[in-house]
């Protein structure tokens, strides 16, 4: 029996929802159990462009920060909590995953890790290479049972932008 895994983004509407249709495809694909983290106008927008997506309302958000509905870190990190899967990751809305192995090796690695990255961008998904963006992470992954033992990070997810920035 193949264990869950659970990835929970922030889908971001009005922001090329091809490329984002795209990603959550190659997740689901590789056998992900994808979620997106959103307030409620934005879940009102996307379900409809995402019917086998799971949506999760939060009640806050970043607005008054940066004028734009930015999902807390925090609130991302609860969701996963309740989540019945070994292994979770958060991930860029727009980030595709490729390789079918993947999956078996986030089941080993991250145990007693975190696996973190940042985007390469290639011209096709068949390159192997690209150029890889240093300005902040992409992706992460571990154990779920590690979310109960992280401190609030006070961070916002900046979706479809790969930065994760302070609050």
């Amino acid at each position: 029996m193949i264990q869950k895994m659970t990835i929970a983004t922030s889908l971001a509407p009005g922001k090329e929802i091809d490329i984002q249709r795209e990603a959550v495809s190659s997740w689901k694909k590789i056998g992900f159990t994808v979620i997106s983290v959103n307030c409620e106008e934005e879940i009102t927008i996307l379900k409809p462009h995402f019917p086998t997506i799971e949506f999760v309302r939060v009640f806050k958000d970043a607005r008054k920060q940066y004028g734009k509905p930015y999902v807390y870190f925090d609130d991302i990190m609860t969701v996963l909590l309740k989540q019945d899967c070994k292994v979770c990751g958060i991930v860029n809305s727009d980030i595709q995953l490729v390789k079918a192995e993947l999956y078996s090796l986030l089941l080993k690695e991250a145990v007693g890790s975190l696996i973190y990255g940042s985007r390469m961008d290639v011209e096709k998904l068949t390159s192997t290479r690209g150029e890889v963006v240093q300005e902040g992470f992409d992706y992460f992954f571990l154990i779920s049972r590690l979310l109960q033992l992280t401190p609030h990070l006070h961070f916002v997810l900046v979706c479809h932008v790969g930065i994760i920035g302070q609050y």
